[in-house]
Formats: structure tokens, C-alpha cells, sequence
């Protein structure tokens, strides 16, 4: 069994699909995370294969995922439909369990940031709404404890890649994000 979970991480982390996703599933191997949170699911692949990957690593009652789309609102920029119903049912096979709130990430961490956190790994994919997302920026720090782990998807042409961010990087990369409030 231990041959199995190894090649399978090995397919993960070095040849999967999206090639994007493999880093997230290395430095997960490296920094298992019990509280997850995505913004901005794709079409839910790599979720169900990150928490497939966690659940090899910790049990999966101990683990909480929370994933926040447009889901069937998305816009046709943002890629296909994505039906709630579906990728929780896809997500729960996992035993993982699983909160997924509909809506743009300002109005959703805007009304359950303080709920959210504190999560041990943040995945912000693209695309999302731009300017949803810098007005989601202030209430990001709250979600984080010192040993969080912060993965940005940063669109490279059609390819893109995830950065991760450290805790002294986060704060600069957060304010070049956000909109400045009205007085």
C-alpha cells in the first residue's frame, strides 16, 4: 500500500495536469494542512486531489475544507459552469469535510472571514474578479496564523504558476492589490 500512496504522489508532484498544480501538491506533501481554504475552484480537480493526497497523510475527519466560486454565476471568462451540488458531492468522497460558499470573495469573506480562519493553507487561483479579490485583501491577514502557507496563482499567458507568499512579502503584495477605500 505504501508503494501505491508513493506513485501516486509521484504522478501528482511531477506529472499531472495542469502542470501548475504540481508545487501545490508538493509543498502540501511538506506542510500537511489541516484547514484549507480555495478561492476559486477551476473545475474542482485539483481540490478532490489535494485532499485525496492530505488524507493519505492525516484522517480525514481532521480535516476541513472551504472553498469559495461563483459556481453556477461564473461568467464565461472565468471558465465552465461549475455546479455546487456537484463538486460537493465530488469533494466529500474524500471523508474530508467540506464548506463551500457560492459568491465572489469580497462579499463572501466579507461576511465569514471571522469563521474561516485560521487556516493552515490559502490557495488564491485565477481567474477571479480582480476587483473583488483587492477588496478581499483586508480581510485576508485574519484568516492566517504565522505558519500559514500562501499560494497565489499568477497568470503566465494561458499557463500561469502559483507563488508562494511569505509572511513578510504577504502585507506588500496585499496593499499593491487593494482599492483604496472611500473616505
Amino acid at each position: 500500500m505504501e508503494v501505491v500512496k508513493r506513485l501516486r504522489f509521484f504522478y501528482l508532484a511531477y506529472l499531472s495536469y495542469p502542470a501548475k498544480d504540481r508545487v501545490v501538491y508538493r509543498l502540501v506533501r511538506r506542510h500537511p494542512s489541516r484547514n484549507i481554504l480555495e478561492i476559486g475552484l477551476g473545475r474542482g480537480i485539483r481540490a478532490q486531489r489535494l485532499l485525496q493526497l492530505l488524507c493519505e497523510q492525516l484522517p480525514a475527519d481532521q480535516l476541513l475544507y472551504t472553498g469559495i466560486d461563483l459556481f453556477e454565476a461564473r461568467p464565461p471568462q472565468f471558465g465552465p459552469i461549475l455546479p455546487l451540488k456537484q463538486v460537493y458531492q465530488n469533494l466529500r468522497t474524500t471523508g474530508a469535510r467540506i464548506r463551500l460558499y457560492p459568491g465572489d470573495p469580497y462579499s463572501v469573506l466579507s461576511h465569514r472571514a471571522n469563521q474561516l480562519g485560521p487556516v493552515d493553507l490559502l490557495l488564491i487561483a485565477s481567474p477571479i474578479d480582480p476587483k473583488s479579490m483587492a477588496k478581499a485583501w483586508y480581510y485576508i491577514p485574519r484568516l492566517l496564523h504565522p505558519d500559514s502557507l500562501v499560494l497565489v496563482e499568477q497568470p503566465i499567458g494561458q499557463k500561469g504558476r502559483f507563488r508562494k507568499l511569505t509572511p513578510s512579502s504577504l502585507e506588500a503584495w496585499a496593499e499593491a492589490r487593494r482599492i483604496p477605500q472611500a473616505a
